[in-house]
């Protein structure tokens, strides 16, 4: 099995969560593993649509009570649930690609940190950004940022 990332923003519109489900189906359908994250919005959305077509989801947290609710439902699904460690140290070293890395608060730094795990082990990544209201892409563009670094396709929904 193959692994790929979904990644995106937080405030996608139904339509646009409805691209990152079908995404996700489709991925399962041809056997690939979704790695994501369990923020609301497109994590969300892409784990839930690789676990309606039977796939298999790895979600990665920032810290052990990250959206614990919504986690418990996709861990009884099947999801299967890492948290970040203080001791990846690869990880939290890649929040230093941040353009404003010193200004981020812990939480921010786990979840920039996280999406390092979300990354690393994929083929490819799906990604659905958003620009926020500083005019960039967030958390998504942090996540595109290291695809890229580490010379990993990014198929953009958000051009399709």
């Amino acid at each position: 099995m193959s692994d790929y990332a979904g990644i995106g923003s937080r405030k996608l519109s139904e339509p646009q969560l409805e691209v990152c489900r079908e995404v996700a189906r489709r991925a399962a359908a041809a056997g690939w593993r979704l790695h994501t994250g369990a923020c609301i919005g497109a994590d969300q959305a892409f784990a839930k649509g690789a676990i309606e077509a039977g796939g298999a989801v790895t979600l990665y947290l920032p810290w052990r009570s990250y959206e614990e609710k919504w986690v418990t439902q996709a861990y009884n699904h099947g999801a299967l649930v890492l948290v970040l460690s203080e001791d990846d140290h690869e990880a939290w070293t890649s929040v230093a690609l941040h353009p404003k890395a010193h200004l981020l608060s812990n939480g921010a730094r786990a979840l920039h940190a996280r999406n390092f795990c979300i990354i690393r082990e994929s083929s490819w990544v799906a990604a659905y950004p958003l620009l926020n209201q500083y005019g960039s892409r967030g958390g998504t563009g942090h996540g595109m940022l290291l695809a890229e670094k580490k010379g990993i396709p990014i198929l953009d929904l958000s051009t399709l």
